[in-house]
């Protein structure tokens, strides 16, 4: 899956049209979304849960249709099926993700401000528990790690396991037979270094947390053209939390790992294509 991620980058960047690559990629996306629409349909008609089948992609993608103009009914249909995922994890993501706008036109970081100083006066009047339980933890009865649906459960496990076997279960069949075993019913630790700790123990953890740190200084390089280190800067933000609460980079392909693998893949391309390829990169 990732050879073919990085074969199709590879060709659309061949075309020396940058605007083409952003459009596959969000035409991708808009199809992704379409097929789990039309899935969905086959065992549900209820809207609530239609706007929920795009959780992990729509979400991770949502600055990239969120900077791009002029705007199509596809781009609006990400931005809705993001709006409406019903997704904690994604809904963290966006809100750190909105740092993105001060790497982008100015314009945009007016609109940021304004609303950054309406928020904080809101969480100033209702006070910021009531804040949180009714936004991040609005469908938790109260703010507790034990209101992550069983993932502080899988945490303990993981922590148990790791200093009983060290160098982990071996990826990715351990994940597995460790939940399993402790009654979980859960296929993967629904966070990346949960499944990286699992799976190859301190080394997992380790190798991770270095690839995730060349990602960052990857995605915040001069060598991203300015018209889109912004949209990209969001949308690794977003993949990067979809990674730290759900089925992600670590583990099988499965949940989030897609849209993260494809985002990270495409990160790289515009920095490979710019710095190796491209003479006249953006300075700023």
């Amino acid at each position: 899956m990732m050879l073919l991620m990085i074969a199709t980058v590879h060709y659309l960047f061949s075309t020396n049209e940058l605007e083409i690559v952003i459009d596959w990629s969000i035409l991708f996306v808009s199809v992704d979304i379409i097929v789990s629409l039309i899935k969905a349909l086959s065992y549900t008609t209820n809207i609530s849960d239609l706007l929920q089948t795009s959780q992990m992609m729509a979400t991770v993608y949502f600055f990239m249709a969120l900077y791009y103009t002029p705007k199509r009914w596809y781009h609006y249909m990400i931005g809705i099926m993001s709006f409406f995922s019903m997704s904690t994890v994604a809904y963290l993501g966006m809100a750190i993700g909105s740092i993105s706008t001060f790497f982008g036109k100015p314009q945009y970081r007016v609109w940021v401000f304004l609303f950054s100083l309406i928020l904080c006066t809101v969480i100033g009047y209702i006070g910021p528990y009531k804040f949180v339980k009714d936004t991040v933890f609005f469908d938790k009865q109260s703010i507790s790690i034990h209101e992550t649906t069983g993932r502080d459960k899988i945490m303990y496990v993981a922590a148990s396991a790791l200093s009983d076997k060290p160098e982990g279960y071996g990826f990715f069949a351990g994940e597995p037979y460790l939940l399993y075993t402790k009654k979980l019913g859960a296929i993967n630790g629904h966070n990346s270094f949960i499944s990286a700790s699992i799976s190859l123990g301190y080394a997992g953890i380790i190798l991770l947390l270095i690839f995730f740190l060349k990602m960052f200084c990857t995605t915040f390089s001069r060598y991203i053209p300015s018209e889109y280190r912004a949209p990209l800067i969001g949308c690794f933000l977003v993949g990067f939390l979809q990674c730290m609460g759900n089925p992600g980079l670590g583990s099988r392909v499965y949940g989030g790992w897609i849209p993260v693998m494809f985002l990270f893949t495409l990160i790289c391309g515009f920095y490979v294509n710019n710095k190796f390829y491209d003479m006249n990169y953006d300075e700023v």
